[in-house]
């Protein structure tokens, strides 16, 4: 089946779900089982084949028109043996009498089929013949297992594609009037869902995200998934579930992130084929081991399950945000200049060239990251100032804003200037983690402002060090972080504060 004609072949969209569940269907125990597939375009029915053709061994296709009977088609089976999977195709192709004709002898010869054919026999029909079956061979058609529906509209679905590293680059101003737009939209009197709403919905939920907004991006979200799932979008439903699970392990909900990962994402990632985003999924995974302390586990998917597909596919961008994370473990294990050097010559000249002015900021915060661990305050506190606060500011990221933030209070302590510093802490930093639902950041943020009112007056603010600690490791505890708890419980026992 496979040839010059299927090179280009993509699976529909509106397709995916049945798609997934027809691989699940597959993947089940041996004996007979009878699947009628409704489809409207041979080449496209053939590249759906060579798909599961690629998943599935010891499987035939029998062309009925080259057959031209059901007699031939029935000493064609005697023939084949036992087999996974039997493809029944281009039935169309025969008259009417002939296909009148196949139809009673797939009623009257069924339970000899079924004995013959110890696998699954995969019936291809347009929707006449679908129709014809149930009436002409109603015996038969009793024993199907499910009617499958791949059949391509004729009017071809309107979906309009979503630049999401431009999306994330657009500056505040722009984001919020694109959000006013969308929402403009969904005041009018609802509509009968849709993959277009659906995906505006996603779209929208993508802007509130990068605006700080998690609370209505979540709701929105999920109002998307629904739809999806009530389409039978599997691919974009699968996509929606990944933004949420972002969106949760952003808030700190690690493991709750990890299981919609790995059981509603990944598996439609693995049965659709779609290698780029099993690999983009495989990074977000590794990115929350590698926060839970699992850093060789972590190391080991960067670069072995993602930098070999994006190099694959020739996404530039993705490989230089994988090398990135990469390089953050390798800052960890202590290799500093092979760190810095991936951030200055693997990272910065890429963004610069795409003109993704986000990632280069996170990427100079890196870099000022190190500086400032080797006591170079002034170099550090420079790139925070004038090269990533602006750029967040610009973008409407209220998150990597208030990151930035916190790490200027870092050095503004090391400097001794600590009232700079608590101001910080108390007014640009907590209160934005608070409102994000972001509770990693928040108890890492209540630990360190613990930290610096022991500095200005241990005994004048015990009681506020003693509530802020008690919190911290409270939510340390729950999102099961083992290091943070550690360093929590350590800061509390060298103050002689029991741990509730």
């Amino acid at each position: 089946m496979s040839g010059e004609g299927q090179k280009d072949w993509q699976v529909q969209p509106e397709h995916s779900g049945c798609l997934v569940r027809l691989q699940r269907l597959l993947q089940r125990a041996a004996g007979f089982r009878l699947l009628i597939l409704q489809q409207n375009q041979p080449l496209y029915r053939d590249g759906l084949i060579t798909f599961l053709e690629e998943a599935q061994a010891n499987s035939r296709v029998l062309n009925l028109k080259e057959l031209g009977s059901f007699e031939a088609f029935e000493a064609e089976l005697e023939q084949l043996g036992q087999g996974r999977i039997l493809h029944l195709i281009n039935l169309e192709g025969l008259g009417t009498k002939e296909q009148q004709a196949f139809f009673k002898g797939l009623n009257y010869h069924r339970e000899y089929i079924a004995r013959t054919c110890s696998g699954i026999l995969a019936f291809w029909l347009p929707e006449p013949l679908v129709r014809a079956m149930a009436l002409q061979a109603a015996d038969f058609w009793v024993w199907r297992e499910q009617v499958l529906d791949f059949t391509v509209p004729v009017e071809p679905v309107e979906r309009m594609a979503v630049d999401w590293v431009k999306s994330q680059n657009m500056e505040v101003s722009g984001k919020q009037e694109r959000i006013k737009e969308i929402e403009a939209f969904f005041v009018r009197p609802a509509e009968q869902p849709s993959l277009s709403t659906a995906d505006l919905k996603q779209e929208l939920s993508n802007l509130y995200q990068s605006i700080g907004e998690y609370t209505k991006a979540k709701q929105v979200l999920k109002e998307a998934i629904a739809e999806y799932r009530d389409l039978d979008e599997a691919a974009a439903c699968a996509r929606a579930r990944y933004n949420l699970a972002v969106l949760i392990s952003a808030q700190g909900e690690h493991e709750q992130a990890l299981k919609i990962f790995r059981e509603q994402v990944l598996p439609v990632n693995e049965s659709l084929n779609d290698i780029r985003n099993k690999a983009v999924t495989m990074g977000r995974i590794a990115d929350i081991l590698q926060a839970k302390g699992q850093i060789d586990k972590a190391l080991e998917i960067y670069r072995e399950e993602q930098l070999p597909i994006f190099e694959k596919i020739q996404d530039v961008q993705a490989q230089a945000v994988t090398m990135g994370r990469i390089a953050d473990i390798l800052q960890a294990k202590g290799q500093i200049d092979k760190a810095l050097e991936i951030y200055r010559e693997e990272q910065l000249p890429i963004f610069e060239k795409i003109q993704d002015v986000r990632e280069k900021a996170v990427t100079m915060g890196k870099i000022a990251d190190i500086l400032q661990a080797r006591g170079e305050l002034d170099k550090a506190l420079d790139i925070r100032r004038n090269e990533e606060l602006p750029v967040y500011e610009r973008l409407g990221d209220v998150r990597a804003k208030a990151v930035t933030m916190g790490k200027i209070a870092d050095i503004l302590q090391a400097r001794g200037e600590l009232d700079k510093a608590l101001d910080i802490r108390k007014n640009e930093q907590l209160p934005v983690y608070e409102r994000l639902g972001d509770v990693h950041s928040l108890l890492i943020g209540r630990a360190n402002l613990a930290l610096l009112l022991l500095q200005i007056n241990a005994q004048d603010h015990k009681d506020e060090i003693r509530d802020l600690l008690q919190l911290a490791l409270s939510d340390a505890r729950r999102l099961k972080l083992p290091k943070e708890t550690a360093q929590i419980k350590n800061i509390m026992k060298d103050l002689q504060i029991k741990p509730q």
